[in-house]
């Protein structure tokens, strides 16, 4: 059912610092960044490889670090090729999803959901 996978997101404190780090000190390219109307910043980084790295930073306004949930591996991504036909399937196992896909049109379509352990996967249909 899974396809490929698509990218790995990590949350950021730094993000000029975490940009220099993965692309002039493992040598990966900036390939998109967006600014959402949230203010959340995200840059996807590539090795040359199908799957990408995502960074993910959150300002926090001048305030304290943080919560814990917007620093270090944040979800991993999976490419699926129908996301309704995937999450009725996941569904029918007991999967309980705290984020159903987006309308039909909307980019990407995805939904997410938690594994046992509590980190979170997306799948994405672009």
């Amino acid at each position: 059912m899974l396809g490929r996978m698509a990218h790995a997101c990590v949350g950021v404190l730094d993000l000029d610092k975490s940009v220099s780090f993965y692309t002039n000190v493992l040598g990966m390219k900036e390939t998109m960044r967006r600014t959402l109307p949230s203010g959340t910043v995200i840059v996807m980084l590539n090795s040359g490889g199908e799957t990408e790295v995502e960074l993910t930073y959150r300002s926090q306004g001048g305030t304290a670090a943080p919560p814990s949930r917007d620093v270090g591996l944040r979800h991993l991504a999976f490419f699926v090729s129908d996301i309704e036909a995937a999450v009725t399937t996941l569904k029918e196992r007991g999967v309980q999803f705290y984020r159903e896909p987006g309308p039909k049109g909307s980019w990407p379509r995805a939904a997410f959901f938690r594994d046992p352990n509590g980190a979170d996967i997306e799948l994405m249909q672009l």
